[in-house]
């Protein structure tokens, strides 16, 4: 069987840049893929949460598996 795990990221202001304005980021996303690796998770990918009206994504669950 396996366990599948989330992990909620909300995206933070990173600046303002051209075209379309502000720029957001998620913080500190490879140092938890690699933290849930050494737990023995595999990351799967991630599905959106939430959405601004513009289509980018402001809060994600990152997925990871692995086998009990």
């Amino acid at each position: 069987m396996k366990k599948i795990e989330f992990v909620r990221l909300k995206s933070t202001l990173k600046g303002y840049g051209l075209g379309k304005g502000v720029k957001y980021n998620f913080e500190n996303t490879r140092e938890i893929i690699e933290e849930k690796a050494k737990e023995g998770f595999s990351y799967c990918g991630f599905v959106p949460v939430e959405q601004r009206g513009t289509g980018e994504a402001t809060i994600i669950d990152l997925i990871f598996e692995k086998e009990e």
